[in-house]
């Protein structure tokens, strides 16, 4: 009967019977009501109490583990968590290592580590990938910083379209960065010349001193067409006789106009081409004089008629403004305030006639001058000055009245009139 229990020994209730590791005699386990079984440590298996219980599960008496109280977040480096949780977790972490800071977050302190493109963090498809959306540049494997290379203006195309070309600086100081858009060759060159010059679309000449000397000499701006936004500079420096002549190529103008001359030293003139022709952008130590002209040979003046001068020799014409040949109109090339004197001298006048002078502003008289004759001379005078404001393209004739009944002829050399711009 050694196999057997005997229903004697088992007439407890709510008891289990557990074995004794020291004897082969169950022993009897009485369980009260909420209570546990189990085995604390290496004791016999028995009835839990409370603190045995609490022991096992790790919670401290009274402790309230339901509901919101359930396990809440906790640190990375606390007590939960050992050296290999911290070591796994950084092995599936890119950019960034974690560390024992005793916070519950990565804070806004956290800045990623500096590592290399190539370094272990990332994998030649991360460079491939990145390669594919930058442009302009390789990304390699080097730990160095990445420079970028020196390059040339050349080596950018043409930017005309976008209108992405660098224009002039306005700080007052006249710098200018020049446009590397279209007209092949270097920019920049300053060149000195003494004889009629050509510039051509790859001569890389920005700025030309012209030495004029005795003689008028021609700077030939190059074709507009190959040189859309190119600017060029040219400067009269020495005071001789001679002029400076800009001239567009064929006929190609500056402004409108065929030729500009520059006629005092340190004149200077700045264009810029548009693609077509050359505009003047600035204009340096500009001679305010523009144009004078007078009569080849007398000029008969029919009695009682009101003529035109047709001042036929011209004195200087700075900027090509007049014409001398019919209509015989100077023609203003820009905007501005205008001085404009003329005088007129008519030969063998009779006793108590008149004669009259007229400016004329776009074929309207808008100032006149009348002497009258005291007595019989030799000649007789009428002069007069006045300032107007022109627009950009009004004209400007003289006309001259005859108050005789008899034909006065205008004399030679005399006769004249003169222009200047004042504002």
């Amino acid at each position: 009967m050694a196999d057997h229990i005997i229903k004697a020994d088992w007439n407890v209730q709510h008891a289990i019977l557990a074995s004794v590791a020291a004897a082969d005699t169950p022993v009897v386990v009485a369980l009260a009501a909420n209570q546990l079984i189990g085995r604390v440590g290496s004791a016999n298996i028995g009835a839990l109490s409370a603190a045995n219980v609490r022991t096992i599960i790790n919670v401290a008496d009274g402790a309230d583990v339901t509901g919101a109280n359930a396990p809440q977040a906790h640190n990375l480096a606390g007590a939960e968590h050992n050296a290999d949780t911290l070591a796994n977790l950084n092995s599936k972490v890119s950019d960034a290592t974690l560390i024992d800071t005793g916070d519950s977050r990565l804070s806004d302190a956290r800045t990623p580590t500096a590592h290399n493109l190539g370094g272990a963090e990332h994998s030649a498809d991360t460079l491939a990938n990145l390669n594919a959306k930058v442009s302009d540049a390789t990304l390699d494997d080097s730990s160095d910083p990445r420079t970028p290379s020196a390059h040339t203006i050349a080596s950018h195309s043409d930017t005309t379209a976008t209108g992405a070309e660098l224009e002039e600086l306005t700080d007052g100081s006249e710098t200018t960065l020049h446009s590397h858009a279209g007209g092949g060759g270097a920019r920049g060159t300053v060149s000195a010349k003494s004889a009629n010059y050509t510039i051509t679309d790859g001569d890389g000449i920005e700025v030309i001193l012209m030495t004029a000397g005795a003689t008028d000499k021609t700077v030939t701006l190059p074709t507009a067409a190959d040189n859309t936004n190119r600017v060029i500079e040219v400067f009269m420096v020495d005071s001789g006789v001679g002029n400076t002549v800009i001239d567009g190529e064929d006929a190609e103008t500056i402004d409108g106009l065929a030729t500009v001359t520059l006629v005092t030293q340190y004149e200077g003139l700045r264009v810029r081409c548009d693609g077509t022709s050359w505009k003047i952008t600035f204009w340096y130590n500009r001679n305010t004089a523009r144009a004078s002209a007078t009569l080849s040979g007398v000029q008969s003046v029919s009695a009682g008629a009101f003529e035109v001068v047709e001042f036929n020799s011209e004195i200087f014409d700075i900027y090509s403004e007049y014409t001398t040949s019919s209509p015989w109109t100077f023609t203003a090339s820009e905007a501005g305030f205008y001085n404009i004197a003329v005088g007129a001298y008519f030969a063998a006048y009779a006793d108590a006639k008149y004669i009259e002078i007229y400016i004329r502003k776009n074929a309207v008289s808008v100032v006149t001058a009348t002497n009258t004759t005291s007595s019989s001379a030799s000649y007789q005078t009428n002069y007069i000055s006045t300032i107007l404001e022109l627009a950009k393209n009004d004209t400007i004739d003289f006309r001259a009245y005859n108050g005789d009944t008899v034909a006065r002829n205008l004399a030679a050399n005399n006769t004249r009139f003169s222009i200047s711009k004042v504002g």
